[in-house]
């Protein structure tokens, strides 16, 4: 009985000077003992908590400080390793644009080129919105069709012509979700067209998108034929077929014949 009685005050004795010893232990660099005072609580081992606005601590073997970011190697207050760009404030644009166009056209040869713009963030509406669509090249720009979703009309001007080149101009005052547009063109020579489409925001950029279309010279005609018949007939009965011939262009064919035979 006195041997363990001994033992237990001996070991009393031991814990008491750590205590006394972690107590009067100088401050850490920044003024705090939140490192020793979490060893005391038998914290020992587990992972640091995140620092304000930083990243959660690798686990070091004074962990429990993730507040102040000093134990757990967690990451000191105000520098933050979060990704960025969040709520559109980050490289996240704010709108979507995306362009269909034809590669190549031939000349004279009707053709259109498609958009579609979309908001990134359908709740936060965007004000004083244009699109401004330009062709450049031997080309004759139609009037422009642009509309959809619940945002304000857009309103586009006829089309500017001038030497070489043909602009419109469509503007919202308001958008959100999404538009989309059409442009109908036709190119007047071989060569090269080049598309530009630009979307701003009170005179800010938003988006754009260039692309060349080539224009081949028309040289030729596209014939093909197709046509549709029963697969099958009763003995006495009538039946028909039917055979259609289409041009695709871009020349017009002349002194064209078909020759069905049964």
């Amino acid at each position: 009985m006195t041997r363990r009685t001994l033992g237990t005050v001996k070991v009393m004795m031991v814990l008491g000077a750590v205590a006394a010893a972690a107590c009067s232990a100088p401050p850490a660099s920044d003024g705090t003992v939140e490192a020793r005072r979490s060893a005391l609580e038998g914290d020992a081992g587990k992972p640091g908590g995140a620092g304000a606005g930083g990243s959660a601590g690798s686990g070091g073997t004074m962990g429990g400080a993730g507040t102040t970011g000093l134990s757990g190697r967690g990451a000191p207050p105000g520098r933050g390793g979060g990704p960025s760009g969040t709520g559109g404030g980050g490289g996240i644009p704010a709108v979507f644009l995306q362009i269909s166009a034809p590669p190549s056209v031939y000349e004279t040869q009707s053709s259109t080129i498609k958009g579609f713009l979309q908001a990134t963030n359908p709740s936060q509406p965007i004000n004083d919105v244009t699109v401004t669509i330009t062709l450049t090249g031997s080309v004759a720009l139609q009037p422009v069709f642009m509309g959809g979703g619940p945002s304000a009309p857009f309103v586009c001007t006829p089309p500017a012509v001038s030497p070489g080149a043909a602009t419109v101009v469509c503007h919202t005052d308001t958008f959100v979700a999404f538009a989309q547009f059409v442009v109908p063109f036709t190119a007047t020579a071989a060569g090269t067209i080049t598309s530009s489409v630009t979307v701003t925001s009170g005179g800010g950029p938003l988006a754009s998108d260039t692309r060349p279309i080539t224009v081949l010279k028309a040289d030729s005609a596209d014939l093909y034929t197709y046509g549709y018949a029963p697969g099958s007939v009763f003995v006495g009965f009538p039946a028909s077929v039917s055979f259609y011939v289409y041009n695709a262009g871009p020349l017009t064919a002349t002194g064209v014949s078909r020759k069905l035979g049964m």
